[in-house]
């Protein structure tokens, strides 16, 4: 199998792999609903439903004691759990999910932001509606307002009964508002209970994007994975981050599709577990929709100049003290996905667009002789001596392979065709 058809990337010399389609490498995990498995907390309005935390009646899908019980009561709408306060955005997808086992009752609705986003339920529309007997699940909103969507839904088995509802939409209005309700077959809760009908609810949870692994969530929300991790097995792994006092100072955003998404405001990543100015190494990036700012530096300052590379939206460069500079252009079209690759050694550098040299330079005489032990990289920004701040990425980024090594065509070439399907290139 020549090198341009393989399936893998190349593995020798490989000193830094950040994959953010991989759970392995970045794995989000975020829930924006408080009291996840607190339902009888005032977050939660129990309207007309009776609430029981921690029955002993069943144990909840990962076997502990931690299962609550909704029951209708005999009144209209006897059925909602409802709470007020998610916290939204216009326009944005969301995931809403809960898991469900059947009691005595087997239809249990969900209505993600209703009122004044998707139509309401208590004015007579329905839900989206889970047979916990059957394993089903059905869209029956019948009518969305403000422009809002409902892309997808969906039930995962999880065993012992148990089941992983789920919804994703995105609201053209924003009003906090999520329901969890025993329903009628058709999805609606417009009805009157007999008050005996009750089901089991476990980890309710909202996310943007699609559905994500659950995290628990009690007086405040989660997003527990600061952390991109190195699957080239050197442990060269990198913390998002966000600049105090520079635009907004967010950390990096992910996506489901598989990216981190950085919009100028103050977010970076960045890693200090090694040297990352060797004076061979190979760089390639998958990355999209750049407007400005610098993809991935490494800067070190001497006296009155400074040694490092840097990576930018409008090309990549390495500078040094009294020795040549390197600095190469590439044209790209920036709504597509392109893997950025920069060579350099000690007497030229090249530059790469998916796998196509686009520029070379080369230098007269004269070797590279880096003198510091600089150990910090960083993705998003460029940094200087006195670690000011300026040049942040607008742009998607998901793939990072680094080598302490100068790659060859052919060994680019595999890497890209190794990757380029799952960004469609």
């Amino acid at each position: 199998m020549s090198l341009q058809h393989s399936a893998n990337i190349i593995k020798s010399n490989l000193i830094l792999n950040l994959d953010a389609k991989n759970k392995k490498s970045y794995n989000y995990t975020e829930n924006l609903l408080l009291y996840s498995q607190n339902f009888t907390n005032g977050w939660w309005n129990g309207g007309t439903v009776t609430r029981t935390d921690n029955t002993l009646d069943i144990k909840d899908p990962f076997g502990r004691n931690n299962a609550s019980k909704i029951q209708a009561t005999n009144q209209s709408f006897g059925g909602l759990l409802r709470t007020w306060s998610s916290p939204i955005v216009s326009g944005t997808q969301y995931t809403l999910s809960v898991y469900a086992k059947a009691g005595n009752y087997r239809y249990l609705g969900l209505g993600p932001q209703l009122v004044s986003s998707y139509s309401d339920p208590l004015g007579g529309d329905r839900y989206v509606v889970y047979d916990l007997y059957s394993g089903k699940a059905t869209n029956n909103i019948t009518v969305l307002t403000n422009g809002s969507t409902i892309s997808s839904c969906g039930i995962i088995d999880v065993g012992n009964g148990w089941y992983r509802c789920w919804v994703t939409g995105t609201p053209g209005g924003a009003n906090g508002l999520t329901d969890i309700s025993i329903v009628q077959s058709h999805g609606g809760n417009n009805y009157t209970p007999a008050g005996t009908e009750y089901v089991y609810i476990y980890g309710a949870q909202l996310q943007k994007g699609g559905l994500g692994d659950y995290v628990q969530t009690i007086s405040s929300q989660a997003n527990t994975n600061l952390n991109w991790y190195d699957l080239s097995g050197n442990s060269n792994n990198f913390t998002l981050a966000g600049t105090s006092g520079y635009g907004t100072g967010a950390v990096p955003s992910y996506n489901n599709s598989g990216y981190l998404q950085f919009t100028g405001n103050g977010e970076y990543a960045y890693n200090t577990s090694r040297n990352w100015i060797p004076n061979s190494f190979t760089i390639s990036i998958f990355a999209k929709d750049f407007s400005a700012g610098m993809i991935a530096s490494s800067l070190m300052y001497f006296g009155p100049d400074h040694d490092g590379w840097r990576f930018r939206t409008a090309g990549a460069e390495t500078y040094h003290n009294s020795s040549p500079e390197y600095y190469n252009t590439w044209t790209y079209t920036q709504s597509d996905w392109n893997m950025f690759t920069y060579v350099h050694s000690p007497t030229y550098a090249k530059n790469y667009i998916n796998a196509t040299e686009t520029s070379s330079i080369s230098a007269a005489s004269g070797t590279y002789d880096w003198l510091n032990t600089y150990n910090r990289m960083e993705i998003g920004r460029y940094t200087l001596q006195d670690w000011n701040t300026g040049a942040y990425l607008n742009g998607k980024v998901a793939t990072v392979l680094a080598y302490d090594k100068v790659l060859s065509t052919s060994e680019i070439t595999q890497n890209f065709n190794a990757l380029r399907g799952r960004y469609s290139i």
